[in-house]
């Protein structure tokens, strides 16, 4: 987190004293992953932990793969252990990740490497607290999907704020949610969705506060429909953004950041208790569909309450139809 006497830059290139950043909710669904045909079938298999096709660029960023041993060096990770009542219970810190298995494609590793170049930058310039908290699936048992866990890993594994470069006291925090979990909601785990009930995605004031990165598999991000009130994006947004079309933006394999800030005078305990959320978003506009490109912030949604009537300002930012939404 950035110290008391330094500043972030906004998108109109004003100074923003580190108190007065805003934390950030940061939703990305996992990168590119190897597609599977009508019966379930990948086009691409999997690399199992025998490390046969793994990749050079990924042998470079995790070189004792399958064991990611610099967690333990850099970052807290945790597992959660068990659910009791709804709310998370207990979790047991891991001195290292040993994955099952790697699934992004070539396509895949190179938007993970663009989210960690990228991220850290985007938030500086629109005044929004540096990354402290992560968040995805827990990679660890067999058969678990490692891919949101490796989209985020190069920006875990590189950012100066999450890994504690400045301060060792100040390092980020990964949480690994077990996705093999009950799933009481339809399609959220049970760890996750106690999270998302009791508004704890965010690190408290106590913790010292910043930003969390979440990156989760599709399904439970957009659930079935674009209003699905048991989505996680449906959830953060609310029913005040939900209803304005807010979450119809596809949140793409890697292509897409929804970017959820809560509104001022929102926060529990004030004389409106509603979490309500400002809503970023930010997608590759490219040449083609099949180009890298870069993040863009392209719409953005803010929340106006007055008493029980609120209403949204939506804002397109920047869209030009000459360029191609990355699919």
């Amino acid at each position: 987190m950035l110290g008391a006497t330094q500043f972030a830059m906004t998108a109109n290139s004003k100074s923003v004293p580190a108190e007065d950043l805003k934390q950030a909710i940061i939703v990305i669904r996992h990168a590119d992953d190897p597609a599977a045909d009508r019966n379930g079938v990948s086009d691409t298999p999997y690399v199992q932990k025998d490390g046969e096709r793994l990749s050079a660029k990924w042998r470079a960023i995790c070189p004792s793969w399958p064991q990611y041993t610099n967690i333990h060096n850099k970052q807290t990770t945790e597992a959660n252990q068990g659910i009791e009542n709804g709310f998370l219970t207990t979790f047991t810190p891991h001195t290292s990740v040993t994955v099952f298995q790697h699934g992004l494609t070539a396509v895949g590793e190179l938007q993970a490497e663009r989210l960690s170049k990228e991220l850290s930058g985007i938030l500086a310039t629109r005044g929004f607290s540096q990354v402290k908290r992560a968040i995805t699936l827990n990679p660890c048992p067999d058969a678990a999907s490692p891919n949101p866990f490796d989209t985020i890993y190069p920006f875990l594994k590189n950012d100066p704020t999450f890994t504690g470069a400045n301060n060792v006291k100040d390092k980020g925090k990964l949480l690994l949610i077990d996705n093999q979990s009950p799933k009481t909601s339809g399609y959220v785990a049970d760890g996750f969705q106690a999270m998302l009930d009791t508004q704890s995605l965010l690190p408290a004031e106590a913790e010292g506060g910043g930003s969390t990165l979440l990156c989760w598999e599709g399904h439970a991000l957009m659930g079935d429909s674009i209003k699905d009130p048991k989505s996680v994006l449906c959830q953060l947004a609310g029913a005040t953004l939900t209803n304005m079309g807010a979450c119809g933006t596809q949140i793409t394999k890697g292509n897409v950041l929804y970017i959820f800030t809560k509104r001022d005078g929102s926060d529990p305990g004030t004389s409106d208790p509603k979490q309500d959320y400002n809503l970023d978003i930010y997608e590759v506009l490219a040449n083609s569909p099949n180009e890298i490109g870069k993040l863009t912030w392209t719409y953005s949604y803010v929340v106006t309450r007055t008493g029980d009537f609120p209403t949204v300002t939506t804002t397109v930012l920047q869209y030009s139809k000459d360029l191609e939404r990355s699919k």
